[in-house]
């Protein structure tokens, strides 16, 4: 087994990160043309918690799991920037991981196995060409961020096996090319935060105002003309950005969303922001740059919230 992997390691350089007194914590691998013992690159596998991969296309997509497979205690594993086109299977035998980077590759979906890591708590899977998800994500209760930007998203009916996992911290989907969004979106009690900016979202679903505990919401770059009426029953919500979507007027209901502290209005087509902009007592930050206001509304937006940053 340390030939074999001994063997793998022939095109990759590493550098060990150790505590000051015990055995290697921490591996970076990367491509530089020399060779390297199994000696030295994993002295001591089962101590190993964090592994960075660097320039792995040289590895054909890991033809040789085992490289992976020795470090069964395994928390943290940074597969930033390999042109990966897909994740190897021997990821799935990593029960104790919690860290998955793995933004800034051509992944196109997340596997099915990965629904088994019962430990992940973070997914970065940024700047992907990520067009599924896999069923089962229920099983995945420890997973608390799950980052998708930058992918290949186009359907609602995409992200409801995310609807599944109940302690759900963060949801980021980010510039992909969704017009909608699962109701069940919703069923999300945990979610703290949730982020759909850059998509071509046109409406509000009616299952996402039953979030009970959302505090940051972005819905940025959208088409969103307005917001529904119920919207503020999302009363948890304390900054909410609504920047470039064309909006002509600001949504009714946001004067009835007395604990914002942050309301990004930027980049629209307000014309007149209304006195009931009062209703938000604890409104700390207001953003209203680029849009078609009158210096005199400004004028009087800053007395009628004095208490306000308001960014012109």
């Amino acid at each position: 087994m340390r030939l074999l992997i001994a063997l793998i390691l022939l095109t990759l350089s590493i550098n060990v990160t150790k505590a000051e007194e015990g055995p290697i914590d921490s591996l970076e691998l990367a491509k530089k043309g020399f060779v390297i013992t199994m000696d030295y690159a994993l002295a001591e596998p089962d101590t190993c918690y964090k592994l960075k991969l660097k320039g792995l296309s040289a590895l054909t997509n890991f033809d040789h799991p085992e490289l992976l497979g020795a470090l069964s205690k395994l928390q943290h594993l940074d597969l930033v920037e390999n042109n990966l086109t897909s994740l190897p299977d021997a990821i799935g035998e990593l029960k104790n991981l919690q860290i998955l980077d793995i933004r800034m590759n051509n992944i196109r979906e997340l596997p099915e196995w990965i629904t088994g890591l019962s430990h992940l708590q973070y997914i970065e899977a940024q700047y992907n060409n990520i067009t599924s998800l896999p069923d089962g994500m229920e099983n995945m209760v420890s997973l608390k961020n799950l980052i998708l930007s930058d992918n290949n998203i186009r359907y609602a009916k995409t992200l409801e096996p995310v609807c599944n996992i109940k302690n759900l911290k963060a949801l980021v989907v980010n510039d992909n090319k969704l017009d909608d969004l699962p109701d069940c979106l919703g069923e999300l009690d945990s979610l703290y935060a949730f982020s759909a900016y850059g998509n071509e979202i046109e409406n509000i679903p009616e299952g996402l105002l039953g979030l009970e505990s959302v505090v940051v919401m972005n819905l940025g770059k959208n088409k969103l003309k307005t917001l529904p009426k119920d919207f503020s029953k999302l009363q948890t919500i304390e900054r909410l950005y609504l920047s470039e979507n064309g909006m002509k007027e600001v949504p009714e209901c946001i004067f009835n969303m007395p604990y914002l502290e942050k309301l990004d209005l930027s980049e629209n087509e307000l014309k007149f922001i209304p006195e009931k902009i009062r209703n938000l007592r604890n409104l700390k930050e207001l953003q209203i740059w680029d849009n078609n206001l009158s210096q005199e509304n400004i004028k009087q937006l800053k007395e009628w919230l004095p208490n306000t940053d308001i960014v012109d």
